[in-house]
């Protein structure tokens, strides 16, 4: 695919852009800084592949003027089909249209296809690079790269997989110092079997003596352990009733006092809420009430104290539409001067326009004057055919007045010059003369040549000369015959505009342009009339607009109570609008106030009701338990209350100690030895229970060491008896190790052979595009470097120089590196167009670090890259585009709103 033109219709600062001209081969587009090369470049990628995301980092080159971005690209595919694709911003990508130049249109599948389904990211990191991409990305290890360029390797195996797993291999069996080899771990249990079978061999006397101490000691730690949890017992039975007693106590002191308050009357929790709600909305119906009372006195007296003229909102119709003409009143009312001054300096221009035009002409005859559509075509034609004589005339009488210039300046008749003539003989004497010589001499070519030249002069000496003297002129006597016929039609044109002038009422002395200016003084005198008439209309409406209003207005001030104290009628109209508000304020307030006043006697009314209601409602509830008062049935409620929290303090404490001891007799018997003991007498016996506690525990752990001990002992000696099979596990053991060292040298020898196979393969089969990329990097450094090595197993790039030194690309100066990323891109594009359709290669000021010498072997090495594909490269050097030029480059030109940048 390459693309034959660029259409932006906004994008960062291209607006209404457009790049013709695109073509085959090397393209190149060169500007300044900030001219929108960059935005050229992400332009083009983004209408192929979509807009980003505005969730996305990335650049959306929006102008704080404009919310989306849209342009097009004509593109040409390799099958010769021309493809207009036009794309928008927006989601996923943006809404994006393909059409081919029949009008069809592409589906999204059948558009990858043209591309060969070449990602976004591929085409910005490979095809379509600026400085920043070329020198950043890394396009060796791009997974997509290896997937379409390297191909399947050693069968899908990577070399340095098979390096690891020997080395791993090798490791596990043998390392000096490592961790747990495989050998090491061999040898060292090897020597553990052996060191066991020589103890087992001394043990094997004691063990009928172990027995029997075994025994005893396992009945020992029995009798003990019997002992220890009976002392348990006896000591946690202690601690409940050192733990307890101060519960049975508080439960004690409860049930003394809930006996001493004797029999309470139950009185309900809600009873006490209902009690705090009935007083709450007694108290409130009375507040509402007291304030309800109190805004409908001081509404009244505001009534009361309210007065307006009612005339005012008799006369508000009126009164408004006085209001609304105040402004026109007054516009009005300042208008009608200029327009009576208008009318004056009207009159006078009319004036002066009929002195201009003369006796006779009048305001009525302006008035009526109009020329119809015949008369003005005869006073063009009449005009036509004057200028047309005179013209012809002129022509004529210059035409004569040219001759007679002509026949002047020659002088005489026409004819060969007489030192002409005298060259002629001249010429036929040399040529006689050569004549006689060349005879005499023998030499019949040249006797005639002279014999010729002769002849010629002899032609020339017999032609006429020119002759002097007064002859007669027939041009000019025709001139004069012209002159006579143009004159006299002239003449007969003047009589005939004469007539035309009389017969239209013009002075018969007009010119044509005389009559041009007359007409156009009647026209402004015509329309200085109409000026007038308008005037004096205007003025007219003016003065019964005015005398309107101002009748109006008396008739309403004669109306009302005390109209305004003002000579202007504005003014006066203005203070009896604002005469008006205020009465209309205080009529509205005062019927305001009124609906105030019945509402809150209402209010007061109701609250009243609502008061009386609570009251009853609360002496129902003091009756119902049998009080007289809040405060009685207050103190009534809070005896209740103290008692059932006694009675639940008295639960609470049984539930802990049953919680403890158990229910039933078990509880009973409990507090009954509490009741006959005291603190001091529990916390004795504790103590004594924890130190007879503690010494059986004691005895009974170091019974159990030597019992663990002897078992120990024991299982020694019962294993020691296996003497023959432990001898036999060292010999298995030893033939492992033997085993162990063949595979250990086994992967060392494997290990060699891939270090060989690798540097004979690094040397000898480079892949395709590593190969294509050293040509181009030897040719863009000069020869300088001459191999580009891939190592097998690893995905770094060396590149070996004339001397033999490989260096890594980390250690090349920027430049270079730079040439480096180019020839490798050049490379993979060379490699990827060999199964995929061709893209065209865009390129943005690329060779800013290349020094002088190496850019121009740079540019000649795209020229040759370009030759069966599409480049288009960008810069803002002037250096730089010379180096284009040279190489034969299309130049492009960039416009924007049809002008060229």
């Amino acid at each position: 695919m390459q693309l034959r033109e660029i259409q932006i219709v906004s994008f960062g600062v291209l607006s209404h852009a457009r790049v013709r001209g695109l073509q085959p081969g090397l393209n190149v587009l060169h500007g300044p800084n900030e001219f929108g090369k960059t935005s050229l470049l992400e332009f083009a990628r983004r209408i192929l592949f979509g807009f980003p995301s505005k969730a996305t980092r990335a650049n959306q080159y929006l102008l704080p003027e404009s919310d989306k971005n849209s342009g097009r690209l004509i593109c040409e595919t390799g099958d010769g089909r021309i493809l207009t694709v036009s794309r928008t911003t927006g989601k996923s990508g943006g809404p994006h249209t393909v059409t081919t130049a029949e009008g069809t249109t592409l589906n999204e599948q059948d558009f990858a296809a043209a591309l060969d389904y070449v990602s976004s990211d591929l085409y910005q990191k490979v095809f379509s690079v600026g400085l920043q991409e070329l020198y950043e990305v890394d396009v060796v290890n791009l997974d997509e790269v290896k997937n379409r360029i390297y191909g399947a390797g050693l069968g899908g195996v990577r070399v340095s997989d098979l390096k690891q797993f020997f080395e791993k291999r090798a490791d596990e069996l043998f390392t000096k110092g490592g961790h747990k080899p495989r050998m090491s771990m061999l040898a060292a249990e090897i020597a553990s079997i052996r060191k066991d079978i020589r103890d087992a061999q001394t043990r094997l006397a004691q063990y009928d003596d172990d027995k029997r101490e075994y025994a005893r000691l396992l009945q020992k730690a029995a009798d003990l352990s019997a002992e220890a949890r009976a002392k348990q017992v006896e000591q946690r039975l202690l601690e409940n009733r050192e733990r307890l007693y101060p519960v049975f106590l508080s439960m004690q002191r409860a049930q003394q006092q809930l006996r001493d308050m004797g029999e309470v009357p139950e009185v309900a929790d809600e009873a006490l809420v209902e009690l705090q709600e009935r007083q709450s909305d007694l108290k409130k119906a009375t507040g509402r009430i007291e304030d309800t009372q109190e805004k409908l006195r001081l509404k009244r007296a505001t009534l009361e104290r309210i007065n307006y003229d009612p005339s005012l909102i008799r006369n508000e119709t009126d009164i408004r539409a006085l209001s609304q003409s105040v402004a026109g009143y007054r516009t009005m009312r300042e208008q009608l001067p200029p327009a009576q001054r208008e009318l004056q300096a009207a009159q006078e221009q009319i004036q002066q326009r009929l002195d201009v035009l003369g006796e006779g002409w009048t305001e009525e005859r302006v008035r009526n004057f109009t020329l119809t559509a015949e008369q003005n075509d005869s006073l063009r034609q009449q005009e036509a055919r004057l200028r047309k004589c005179e013209e012809s005339l002129d022509n004529v009488r210059l035409k004569l007045e040219v001759h007679r210039d002509h026949v002047r300046a020659t002088g005489s008749k026409h004819g060969v010059p007489k030192s002409i003539r005298l060259a002629g003989l001249a010429v036929l004497a040399l040529g006689g003369v050569g004549c006689v010589l060349s005879a005499l001499n023998g030499d019949a070519t040249m006797a005639i040549i002279s014999g010729a030249i002769g002849l010629l002069g002899l032609l020339v000496a017999l032609a006429p000369g020119a002759s002097a003297g007064k002859a007669h002129d027939p041009i000019a006597a025709q001139f004069e015959a012209e002159i006579r016929k143009s004159e006299e039609a002239l003449e007969m044109a003047r009589t005939e505009w004469i007539a035309l002038l009389k017969h239209l009422g013009f002075p018969v002395t007009l010119s044509p342009e005389a009559k041009d200016e007359m007409l156009r003084e009647i026209e402004l005198a015509s329309r200085d009339l109409q000026t007038v008439d308008h005037a004096k209309a205007r003025i007219v409406r003016l003065e019964e607009t005015l005398s309107s209003i101002g009748d109006r207005y008396a008739r309403v001030a004669n109306d009302v109570t005390s109209p305004p104290q003002s000579t202007d009628v504005a003014a006066a109209i203005e203070a009896l609008e604002s005469k008006l508000d205020a009465a209309r304020t205080e009529k509205v307030r005062q019927e305001s106030l009124a609906a105030d006043v019945r509402q809150l006697a209402d209010e007061v009314r109701v609250f009243e009701e609502t008061r009386d209601k609570e009251a009853a409602e609360l002496s129902g509830l003091l009756s119902k338990y049998c009080v007289q008062s809040p405060e009685a049935l207050k103190e009534k409620y809070q005896r209740f209350n103290a008692s059932r929290k006694l009675q639940q303090s008295i639960d609470a404490d049984l539930r802990t100690i049953e919680t403890s001891v158990g229910t039933g007799e078990a509880c009973s018997a409990f507090m009954e030895s509490l009741a006959a003991t005291t603190p001091e007498e529990i916390l004795a016996a504790l103590a004594e229970s924890k130190e007879r506690t503690a010494t059986a525990e004691n005895e009974l752990t170091e019974t159990n060491r030597l019992v663990g001990a002897l078992d120990s002992e024991l299982k020694a000696i019962v294993s020691a008896e296996d003497l023959v099979s432990r001898e036999a596990e060292v010999e298995t053991l030893l033939q492992q190790l033997k085993d162990a060292q063949k595979e250990w040298l086994t992967a060392r020898i494997a290990l060699w052979g891939i270090g060989t196979a690798v540097s004979r393969y690094e040397e000898e089969r480079q892949p395709d595009v590593i190969r294509a990329a050293q040509s181009t990097f030897g040719t863009m450094t000069d020869g300088r470097y001459e191999r580009l090595l891939k190592p097998i197993d690893s995905d770094e790039l060396h590149v070996r120089d004339v001397s033999g030194n490989d260096r890594t690309v980390d250690q090349l100066s920027r430049g270079t590196r730079e040439q480096l990323y180019l020839a490798m891109r050049l490379g993979l594009i060379e490699q990827y167009e060999q199964q995929h359709e061709p893209m065209p290669v865009i390129m943005d000021d690329i060779l800013v670090n290349f020094d002088d010498e190496r850019g121009v072997l740079a540019v000649e090495a795209l020229a040759r890259f370009a030759k069966d594909r599409q480049v288009i490269v960008m810069t803002c050097h002037e250096s730089t585009l010379s180096l284009y030029r040279q190489a034969g480059a299309t130049e492009l030109e960039m416009e924007r709103n049809g002008t060229l940048l």
